[in-house]
């Protein structure tokens, strides 16, 4: 059935232009808090291409990621495509600084703050997920600072709360873990307290990648409180905004259900001047599934 609907979305739119003895994870930060309001530094990693150097493409990973879950990707299309690629933690992410505040609008100015310090005059953005709705946010506030853009598996269009990824963030808020354990042990213990919670084994992993060790106490990599402060507001991206009129491209992936038919509609008022191609056979996760028929669909967009 998925595969049905996903493929009927790529029709409508060609005709388109255990508790004992257990201590709490520590909640203190590990990187500086930035002022209210303010952009933040990112941590980043360039991948250099020959080609357009001032205008990079920048890839921005989703909720609970990091931008080395896309270093894979960014070498491959230095080599297809010649260009500059970028990749980025966001804020309460990764290595990059943490705040309270989480909305689209600090992140883009955080964006806008890297490409600044790389002296970038615009940029080619690639989100996955919550990175997705950051790049939209970015084309759709700034669109003098986005050549093209691509969003990977997600829509701007608001689904409602998803009670899934909410759950695996209050567990990780509540996890308790035994206090004489090293990292590789704790990982192993709060995945087998997740395996109800997190049923698949990939994505539990995925998730403790983020379980890390601060002057010896267990805590979270990226900022749980915070995320979970702004987590209803990150389902939508800001209204009222003029559309994007550059090229763009929607990826998603037929097993997944974060771009959906009734999406198109709002898809082509937001980005008239895009295309949604789904890829059989990948999930929500379409870098890890189908990392080639990715590159392929990219580095095609971008070379055209």
């Amino acid at each position: 059935m998925a595969t049905r609907r996903l493929l009927h979305i790529s029709r409508l739119m060609r005709r388109r232009p255990a508790n004992a003895h257990q201590y709490n994870i520590s909640s203190k930060l590990l990187h500086t808090t930035s002022s209210q309001g303010q952009a933040i530094k990112l941590s980043y990693r360039v991948h250099r291409g020959k080609l357009h150097p001032e205008q990079p493409v920048v890839i921005l990973h989703g909720l609970l990621g990091t931008g080395k879950n896309f270093d894979a990707l960014a070498k491959q299309l230095v080599r297809t495509t010649g260009r500059t690629v970028v990749t980025c933690d966001a804020r309460n992410h990764g290595n990059s600084d943490h705040s309270d505040e989480m909305s689209f609008s600090a992140m883009v100015a955080d964006i806008l703050n890297l490409l600044q310090e790389i002296k970038a005059k615009s940029c080619i953005p690639i989100g996955h997920s919550l990175g997705g709705r950051t790049a939209m946010t970015l084309a759709l506030t700034k669109p003098e600072m986005v050549e093209k853009l691509v969003c990977i598996d997600i829509s701007p269009v608001h689904h409602g709360t998803n009670s899934e990824v909410l759950s695996f963030l209050l567990g990780m808020k509540k996890l308790e873990i035994p206090k004489d354990l090293n990292l590789r042990e704790a990982r192993g213990y709060a995945s087998e307290q997740f395996s109800s919670l997190i049923p698949n084994k990939s994505i539990r992993d995925f998730i403790l990648t983020n379980l890390t060790m601060k002057d010896e106490e267990m805590t979270w990599r990226v900022n749980v409180n915070a995320i979970l402060k702004n987590f209803r507001e990150l389902g939508r991206i800001p209204k009222g905004l003029p559309p994007f009129r550059g090229q763009t491209l929607f990826i998603g992936g037929s097993l997944s259900d974060y771009i959906k038919a009734e999406d198109l509609d709002d898809i082509t008022q937001h980005f008239p001047r895009s295309e949604v191609k789904m890829i059989e056979g990948a999930s929500h996760w379409v870098h890890y599934d189908k990392p080639r028929e990715l590159l392929s669909l990219v580095t095609e967009f971008l070379n055209s």
